[in-house]
């Protein structure tokens, strides 16, 4: 038994273990009971897939596979029904009990009487493994369904709970199912589907499962019972121990099988070796038939059928020499070594017919010898193989019987000396409690328990007299009561004063209350900020991964075809895929430094270098840039630049970027139209506008678009590609470099950019 039939067994067991321990915690309990099918279902599945793995034959791997593939048809239903109990999304009812069960009932059909699951079975290194028949495909995406649905059950219940000790099982349940459900997707659907073979994972996987949820169960109070008394406990023990010997049993008779068919093909080497013998005996008698019929003919064919045999002899001998070494193959050999001498001795006149019939003689006389020999060894290796076998099965059976009965004897005992005495202390104790102190409890034992008796038996007396002294002292405290009664008649009086104080403090307790309410109120308005910033931030991380993967992806598909040495020579082919590479390159580059500009301005230390600069030569600059992508979109472009305009004091590549990040924006979001970009004076500014004539924006998210990690729309964004940080890099660099940036547009319409500059800035030396 090697490890790919331990990991089913394994799971069979433990899946089995925690079914029952679920189930027994809470027998009237949906959810336990549920769950316990659930498990029961996985187990089933588990000892499929290992009697499947360990199959000597086809038709006994496709008989056990049904049973796998039964366990697994009804694990999905149980999931779902388990996850909607334990949410209690809604109240189920019995019909919709059964239509979730319907689609279960009809693959259950079509896997026992027909072979649409499985088409059949194919031999691995690790055994047999089943082939998908035609509603295979359909039998996966059914599993996958009813696993998903589960999964977004609990994770909506995880999102909306508001208690710790929820969130935590319902994160063990998510976790839990997820282990077996993307082994299973790795390891068994994908190679099924594409017909390569690896080790199926799932139903193994589903130890972790019971692992995880019996963690959940102990340390987080999953499916807590209402009782779970020592009985309980102690017949779980004696399951568990039962369990695990039997599975040692298995094991070791496993083994012992295997030992068993070791040495029956030893047998049936050493029968190969008798048939042998035959065959050489045979081979001799008929190398005389031919040497007769030679002496009579002297036809030289029946020489070169004579010397065929003797070599066909020759390789015979060599095999039963490497199956069964003996001393009697050497007489074989020396036999075909004067066979031939004696041949042609006689054909040379100088052996007569009777010489080399003596020959073969001796030697079946040595092979008859042989046989008998090997013959007997045969019968003495079966004899004691069979015997073997059944007093190790035998052995093995009675030390499982042996070590159940002492285990259950054991428990039995031990369950029978603590649950009697703990049923006695009970009564006696809640006897006590109504006030009857004259109980005692009447255990005689010298363990634990016998001086908990001693213990209990002096509390009742303690609590007797402790009684007796009570009523006593009570008579004492009633005569003080009224005593005192007098003094705090006194007192309520000066507590009527007290209270008109304490009324005046309400008051103002009350006015600080509203004021720490309407603190409250910014506070949730804040904290509804800051979680909106945050889901912001995830987007971005997610979107910002999908755009570094994208080049990087790219970049490294063609560096591995230019590791093509017939692409690599190819000047055409290499120049193009080294410009999509440099192109792939300055993309990501690009993204680098817009996430390391947004965290240089929030720390403090971008750098700006202000200088006089020409805005037509700008304008021209990043229309040289910009137009091949213009057109490569099927847009036009059209530039407007006011005569005569004066150099401007600011940061060139910061104004350069601003522009290209503007217009590249428009062309993302213009299917079709044209793109206008307009500089002109504007008091002491210069005001720059980019209009385009593509989807627009709507009123209600033209405040948001300059917010950083902010898409419009996440479908398209999507398909055009972008982080959500090049509107929002835009404001802040003009913003830093003295304007102000604004929008202007129409949902449908187009929208136009403007942002201003100042002209004149005093240069910081």
């Amino acid at each position: 038994m090697n490890l790919y039939d331990i990991l089913p067994l394994i799971a069979f067991f433990s899946n089995l273990i925690v079914g029952y321990f679920v189930f027994y915690r809470d027998t009237r309990n949906k959810i336990n009971i549920s769950y316990a099918f659930l498990a029961f279902s996985v187990a089933i599945w588990s000892l499929g897939d290992f009697l499947v793995h360990a199959s000597k034959t086809s038709q006994t791997a496709i008989f056990w596979d049904k049973l796998s593939t039964a366990g697994a048809l009804i694990f999905p239903f149980f999931l779902l029904l388990f996850f909607l109990f334990f949410t209690k999304t809604k109240s189920i009812s019995r019909k919709k009990i059964y239509l979730l069960f319907l689609p279960t009932l009809i693959f259950e059909l079509i896997a026992i009487f027909t072979n649409g699951i499985t088409g059949g079975v194919r031999y691995t290194f690790f055994g047999f493994v089943p082939k998908g028949g035609i509603f295979y495909i359909p039998f996966i995406l059914y599993i996958i369904t009813y696993i998903l649905t589960s999964l977004i059950i609990s994770y909506k219940f995880y999102i909306r709970s508001r208690s710790v000790k929820k969130r935590i099982q319902s994160k063990l349940l998510i976790i839990s199912i997820l282990i077996p459900l993307v082994g299973g997707i790795l390891t068994e659907v994908i190679p099924t589907i594409l017909k390569i073979t690896v080790f199926p994972l799932s139903s193994s996987l589903s130890t972790i499962t019971s692992l995880i949820i019996a963690y959940a169960i102990i340390k987080h109070g999953l499916m807590t019972p209402t009782t779970f008394t020592i009985g309980r406990k102690t017949l779980l023990f004696f399951t568990i121990l039962s369990t695990l010997i039997i599975l040692m049993s298995i094991v070791g008779i496993y083994n012992i099988k295997e030992l068993n068919e070791s040495n029956e093909k030893m047998i049936e080497h050493q029968r190969h070796v008798l048939i042998g013998i035959l065959h050489i005996k045979n081979d001799v008698l008929r190398c005389d038939v031919l040497l007769d019929k030679y002496s009579l003919t002297e036809d030289a064919q029946y020489i070169h059928d004579l010397n065929y045999i003797l070599d066909d002899m020759s390789k015979r001998v060599s095999i039963i020499e490497n199956e069964s070494p003996t001393k009697h193959l050497e007489d074989v050999k020396d036999f075909i070594i004067k066979y031939r001498n004696g041949i042609e001795a006689y054909k040379n006149g100088k052996f007569t017919m009777h010489d080399v019939m003596s020959i073969s003689d001796s030697l079946v006389t040595s092979l008859d010898l042989m046989y008998n020999i090997e013959n007997e060894k045969l019968k003495g290796m079966v004899d004691t193989n069979k015997k073997n076998y059944l007093n190790s099965v035998f052995l093995m059976l009675v030390f499982t019987i042996i070590l159940i009965s002492i285990g259950g004897i054991f428990v039995f005992s031990i369950s029978r000396s603590i649950i009697i005495p703990i049923i006695k202390i009970t009564k006696t104790v809640s006897r006590v409690s109504k006030g009857d102190f004259d109980q005692r409890i009447n255990i005689k034992s010298k363990d634990e328990i016998g001086e908990l008796v001693l213990a209990l038996n002096q509390m009742i007396k303690d609590l007797s007299k402790f009684k007796e002294e009570s009523e006593k002292h009570s008579k004492e405290l009633e005569h003080k009561v009224r005593m005192r009664t007098r003094e705090l008649s006194k007192k309520v009086k000066q507590l009527t004063k007290t209270r008109t104080a304490l009324l005046n403090m309400m008051e103002d307790m009350e006015e600080t209350n509203k004021k720490l309410k309407r603190v409250q109120k910014e506070l949730k308005k804040s904290m509804k900020e800051l979680k909106e910033s945050d889901i912001k931030k995830n987007e971005f991380i997610s979107i910002a991964a999908h755009e570094l993967k994208t080049p990087l992806t790219s970049i490294h598909g063609f560096a591995q075809l230019l590791q093509n040495p017939s692409i690599f020579d190819d000047y055409k082919k290499s120049k193009k895929y080294l410009k999509i590479m440099e192109h792939e390159t300055k993309r990501l580059a690009k993204l680098v430094n817009d996430i390391l500009n947004l965290s240089r301005i929030d720390l403090g230390t971008i750098k700006l270098y202000f200088e006089k600069v020409d805005v037509k030569e700008i304008v021209d600059e990043v229309k040289r840039e910009m137009e091949s992508l213009i057109k490569k979109n099927g847009l036009k472009s059209e530039y407007y630049i006011e005569e005569g305009l004066p150099k401007i004091i600011t940061d060139r590549s910061k104004l350069i970027e601003v522009l290209i990040n503007l217009i590249n924006n428009s062309v993302k979001y213009t299917p079709k139209g044209k793109i206008i970009v307009n500089v002109f004076k504007d008091g002491d500014s210069v005001h720059f506008i980019v209009k385009d004539t593509g989807i627009g924006i709507s009123r209600s998210n033209q405040k948001k678009v300059f917010g950083r990690f902010y898409q419009v729309d996440s479908s398209l964004s999507r398909k055009v590609g972008g982080t959500g940080l090049g509107l929002s890099l835009c404001k802040e660099y003009i913003e830093l470099l003295g304007g102000r940036i604004w929008l202007k547009s129409k949902l449908g319409k187009g929208s136009e950019f403007h942002f201003t500059l100042p002209i004149n800035r005093q240069i910081k030396k």
